[in-house]
């Protein structure tokens, strides 16, 4: 695990200021730029090269570090340039609701919507990008439910490619991620942590999970080990539970983080039934196939940026 993070730590190091996350994901959407503010004192774009958020360049047309982000951002800890004072047009396009509202007016047949559905005699809330998990493409752009989170974890698009998964649905976590440049091992950003998935053996830990799952446990008591139902345990088998629960403790023990993963985007079979409603020699019997992990590679082509 750690030689694998050591690996895209230096992929990270190598990425040019183009390739930070927030620079890739925005100039992805093609829906223009997003400039400080004409002022009428002082200057209007700030004054470093490097963006204070992500460490991009800021081509000399950021914004100010104290207008670029709201009050109550407080990830500072996080900033790649502490001593900046800049940050990046698409630092801040992607930390604000204005900037998910220019996003969603340029692309229109995309069907996204602005704000959350208007209530009577309430003023309008707008839609951020934190409310919502990211897949991002040089071509393509989707925010992706929790199954579909399943399918893209074991099927990626072609790379380069940015997922983050908001699992609070509280936090920016676009700038905290970072682009993959492969599908069968990739970064994945899910909330503060970073998931290093390896596409092969995580599709075997997702099909003992779902084995589990199937069986009528809750996620938290399979990724957690504890709480189990002990008439549901009976009603399986002791047998089959301990065989089940021993697959998964090695993922426990080896890999937290996917367990973690799986316990957010793992499914049961859509004509599922609960054990707990047939014989026990039926739920001792309780299969879930494995998930496919060959998918089709998309002919992602490069796009013209925005600056």
């Amino acid at each position: 695990m750690k030689a694998m993070t050591d690996r895209y730590e230096r992929i990270r190091e190598a990425l040019t200021p183009q390739m930070t996350p927030t620079q890739f994901a925005w100039r992805s959407l093609q829906c223009g730029d997003f400039p400080p503010p004409d002022v009428k004192r002082g200057e209007r774009f700030g004054p470093d090269a490097e963006c204070w958020l992500c460490g991009g360049d800021t081509r000399g047309v950021g914004w100010p570090l104290k207008t670029g982000l709201a009050p109550t951002f407080t990830d500072f800890p996080r900033a790649k340039c502490q001593h900046s004072t800049t940050v990046c047009q698409e630092c801040v396009a992607m930390s604000q609701s204005e900037g998910w509202v220019q996003y969603v007016r340029a692309h229109p047949e995309r069907g996204f919507a602005e704000a959350f559905p208007a209530k009577e005699g309430k003023k309008t809330r707008y839609l951020n990008w934190l409310y919502s998990s990211h897949m991002f493409t040089q071509t393509m752009h989707e925010t992706p439910d929790r199954r579909r989170i399943r399918e893209l974890l074991l099927c990626p698009p072609a790379p380069p490619f940015l997922l983050v998964i908001a699992v609070s649905g509280q936090k920016q976590i676009i700038f905290k991620g970072q682009v993959a440049d492969s599908r069968e091992h990739f970064p994945v950003q899910a909330d503060d942590e970073r998931v290093y998935v390896e596409r092969e053996s995580f599709a075997q830990m997702l099909a003992d999970f779902e084995a589990m799952y199937a069986m009528g446990f809750s996620k938290e008591t399979i990724a957690n080990d504890r709480d189990w139902n002990q008439a549901r345990i009976l009603h399986i088998g002791i047998g089959a539970w301990r065989q089940a629960n021993a697959r998964m403790a090695r993922w426990r023990r080896s890999r937290p983080d996917w367990v973690m993963l799986a316990a957010h985007c793992a499914q049961r079979p859509v004509d599922w039934v609960d054990p707990m409603k047939t014989t026990p020699r039926e739920a001792a019997g309780t299969v879930v196939p494995p998930p496919k992990t060959t998918c089709h590679t998309p002919d992602n082509s490069l796009q013209q940026e925005l600056f």
